[in-house]
């Protein structure tokens, strides 16, 4: 998944945290498509992502309904340090992803 796509798919996502987290990203955040901006044919009929929090970072998960019907799920973990984490999903693997925290 390019970087474009990974915004993307947080812009118009609805969040429901999980009391007691202390980081704003952790919870189940559901596609609002109506609010989410993507290039023409491309938006997901629905998605679901929920993030743990997983040591010094996030452990995520998606699962994804295109607008044809077909599902995709996609994991990883990945620490705060900047180190790349590989993403997996049912196709096999998908571009890294790197998190970093910023003040």
């Amino acid at each position: 998944m390019s970087r474009l796509a990974s915004t993307l798919i947080l812009v118009g996502l609805s969040v429901s945290l999980i009391a007691g987290e202390s980081d704003p990203f952790t919870g189940t955040w559901r596609l609002n498509p109506r609010k989410s901006k993507y290039p023409p044919g491309t938006c997901p009929k629905a998605m679901t992502i929920v993030m743990e929090s997983a040591g010094n970072g996030v452990r995520y998960r998606s699962e994804t309904t295109q607008a044809d019907g077909r599902r995709t799920e996609a994991r990883y973990t990945a620490d705060y340090d900047g180190a790349e984490a590989v993403v997996t999903a049912a196709t096999g693997l998908m571009a890294p992803v790197s998190l970093r925290r910023v003040e």
